[in-house]
Order: C-alpha cells, then structure tokens, then sequence
C-alpha cells in the first residue's frame, strides 16, 4: 500500500471470474473501477456507526454523558466476546470524556449495568470485566411505529376490552 495526499492506495488481487465481470458492469455504472469499489464499501460498511448511533439512541438512557460512555465500551471493548477490563473501561472513558476517573463508574457505568433492554443490562459486571452488549444486539429492541400508542383512545379501549374477554374466557374453559 501507498499513501497519497487524497487517502491511501489499497491493492487487491481478484482470481474469480464472475467478481472481475461484476467490478467490470459496476465500472460503468460508477465511471471506473476505483469508485464502485468505493461505493462498494459504503454501501456495505459506511453505515454501520448511523445504525448504531439510531439504536443508541432509542434504546439507552436519554443521557448524553451515559450515550458517549457507551460508544467508548463498544469500541474499546475486545472483539468478538465484548468484554473489557473494569479498570482499563474506567480508564479510557475518562480520557475519552475528560470525566475524572473516579466518577466513571458512578456516572457512565453504572447507569448502563442497571439499564435494562429486553431483560438484561446493557453492560454486565463479571469478575472485574464488564460484558458490553453490542448495538446490533439490541436493535431488535428498537420501538417500531407499530409498538406507538393510537391516536384515538376509543381504538385503544377496544383493545383492552377485547383482550380481557379474552383472559376471561381461557379463564371460563380452565374453571369448566
């Protein structure tokens, strides 16, 4: 590789055929090969952090010192099993947020190990590590507009009034 002064220069060899005529149509499309490798990759890595940042934010508490912490674990945490030091996560969120280090665990930390998202803290507390969920683990704990309240308190009152006939009735056959 070789860096210039407009990004780095990144080589690769491609042996398979139908990828070689794939970058070929996508050259057209793109007006070379160079820029459908890159929309390439934006397209199937440049998002990650906007999907991780939608999640954060739906599903964590509404503080931005607790959001931040957070983002710091999942990055700092070790790959793959998400676990990092208790020592060494008080450390570099500190650095990181500029919060004394004595005030992590009490401001960043603990807040997310008494946080629940579908059951479980969002960080877990284990024998001196601690246990960073990913947002990707989380996402399907992301509110949908079909989980929002209705408008018409009339449409809601229904509902409940059809779901308790219904306890009533299960209720009705097991008393039988």
């Amino acid at each position: 590789m070789s860096a210039d002064s407009a990004g780095e220069r990144v080589a690769a060899r491609v042996s398979d055929d139908d990828l070689l005529d794939a970058l070929d149509d996508a050259a057209e499309d793109h007006g070379s090969k160079s820029e459908a490798i890159r929309a390439a990759l934006r397209e199937t890595y440049g998002d990650r952090d906007a999907v991780g940042d939608d999640v954060i934010d739906a599903v964590l508490p509404d503080d931005p010192m607790v959001k931040r912490g957070y983002r710091i674990l999942v990055e700092e945490a070790a790959p793959f099993t998400s676990r990092i030091d208790v020592e060494a996560a008080e450390s570099r969120i500190a650095d990181r947020t500029n919060l004394p280090s004595n005030v992590v665990r009490r401001r960043v930390i603990n807040p997310l190990a008494r946080h629940r998202v579908g059951g479980d803290p969002i960080v877990k507390p284990v024998w001196g590590v601690l246990v960073v969920r990913p947002p990707e683990d989380l996402a399907e704990f992301v509110p949908t507009e079909d989980d929002a309240p209705s408008d018409s308190p009339s449409d809601d009152l229904e509902e409940l009034t059809a779901a308790g006939e219904a306890v009533a009735a299960r209720r009705g056959d097991r008393d039988a």
